[in-house]
């Protein structure tokens, strides 16, 4: 059974009564039977371990096809479709537009890094037309919906002339237990500026690909400052990881130290 974040705590707190009718009338008994929880971080599995009711579990990620990723679009080909970016550096939010994501954090902070005098441009992309009703609230109150673009959701050539055009993605979520998005700029060369709660911000420290801190209006703010302050640091930040990805599948990579053993599932019988 993959429980794909439902056991982590912030998801598992909300709509607590529906959810315990579900629990006691099938789902409790469902945990305890399986033969084993999928997890797609090792920083899911701990956070999950209080309410998952089963000890057998294993962490394996998902996976990202390089394959998409090898033949981007030139510089410009987004600009192009979206002149009222202009030649500003583009902070770049790529994903579904949900409670989760911490858009009511990043409006805010977006909006301090364009009152210290950072002169850019904010796009949103991602599909969810009540929260972008919301988002639009958040950016007035923030002076910077002029600065925001909306594009709806994007794929293909469009998500990937996005990236290459964007001088970093940022992502302040309250919750992911994986982060697929986080992956995909990372494999795109684009430095990162992510929450704690990405549960893979373990290895984006790890490769340095990006900045990693609470989800936080003034710590998000401070993070995009300092791609901008830094372009040599970003440069570094936005490296590709296509090799650390390679080294660490073989085990080679420096990795930080896992919160919790790994347990190694099998089909007649479990490691734990």
């Amino acid at each position: 059974m993959r429980p794909h974040g439902t056991l982590d705590p912030y998801i598992f707190k909300r709509r607590r009564t529906r959810k315990a009718i579900f629990e006691w009338w099938f789902q409790n008994r469902v945990l305890e039977q399986v033969a084993a929880l999928h997890y797609t971080t090792e920083d899911e599995w701990r956070l999950a371990a209080p309410v998952s009711r089963n000890p057998h579990g294993f962490a394996v990620p998902n996976g990202l096809d390089t394959v998409e990723f090898a033949d981007l679009p030139e510089k410009g080909a987004f600009r192009a479709k979206h002149p009222e970016i202009g030649n500003r550096p583009i902070v770049l939010f790529l994903g579904r537009l949900n409670f989760k994501k911490g858009l009511d954090l990043l409006a805010p902070a977006f909006g301090r890094v364009l009152a210290a005098g950072h002169d850019a441009h904010l796009v949103i992309a991602g599909p969810g037309d009540d929260m972008a009703e919301k988002t639009r609230g958040w950016l007035a109150a923030a002076g910077a919906l002029d600065r925001t673009t909306f594009t709806g959701m994007i794929t293909g050539d469009d998500k990937l002339a996005a990236l290459v055009d964007a001088s970093m993605f940022v992502l302040p979520s309250y919750n992911e237990n994986f982060g697929i998005a986080v992956a995909e700029d990372m494999a795109c060369g684009l430095p990162v500026v992510i929450s704690d709660a990405i549960n893979i911000w373990p290895e984006v420290e790890c490769a340095e690909t990006g900045l990693v801190g609470p989800y936080d209006i003034d710590i998000t703010a401070w993070n995009i400052m300092q791609i901008f302050d830094n372009p040599a640091r970003a440069s570094e930040l936005g490296r590709t990881v296509f090799d650390w990805f390679a080294t660490d599948i073989r085990g080679t990579a420096s990795r930080p130290r896992s919160k919790r053993p790994m347990q190694i599932s099998l089909p007649d019988a479990i490691v734990s």
